[in-house]
């Protein structure tokens, strides 16, 4: 039960702030991490539970809106996607690598999941491709350019700086209230 009271206690302390600090808080949550399999996502088995969520429960929704909220609609009636499998796929490599925090944090212990301190990244998991985001206009960090030759201090600061990139790119989408 502890990782659930974390993870209420950021939907309580985000509730009338920021919805982009809201994101990311639950982004690097632990409990969100592991329901939907964040914290098993790895650069060489990336996983689309998370990207899928954020982009079609937390953020955008299925289809593009006017700002009055209605749908968009092609020259055939038919509703436009806000995103498609390949966004999924690029935002699936964002969150590779990270995983719990269970050395050198606050509330880690020996033999036990951190479902307290918020996910880290793990270097060697996160993919460092290029990546390619939604795009629309005004669009920021449509692009994430790749991390070649990075050490591991690189990477960590590239995983980063892409999960901030890739958040930023999310909430300032037209669809988002």
């Amino acid at each position: 039960s502890s990782h659930m009271i974390a993870y209420h206690k950021i939907l309580s302390e985000n509730a009338f702030g920021n919805y982009r600090k809201l994101l990311k808080d639950i982004t690097v949550n632990p409990a969100m991490g592991d329901y939907l399999d964040t914290v098993r996502s790895t650069k060489n088995n990336p996983n689309e539970n998370y990207p899928r969520e954020i982009l079609q429960l937390f953020s955008v929704g299925l289809f593009k809106l006017n700002l009055d909220g209605t749908v968009i609609r092609d020259g055939q009636g038919n509703p436009i996607p806000t995103y498609t499998q390949e966004d999924i796929n690029n935002f699936s490599k964002i969150f590779t690598g990270w995983n719990y925090c269970n050395q050198g944090c606050p509330n880690s212990a020996v033999g036990l999941v951190n479902y307290k301190d918020p996910l880290i990244i793990v270097p060697a998991n996160h993919d460092t491709t290029e990546k390619t985001l939604l795009s629309y206009p005004g669009a920021p960090n449509s692009t994430i350019q790749a991390c070649t030759d990075c050490n591991t201090e690189q990477t960590r600061i590239y995983a980063e700086q892409s999960l901030n990139n890739a958040l930023d790119n999310i909430y300032n989408h037209p669809n988002v209230a």
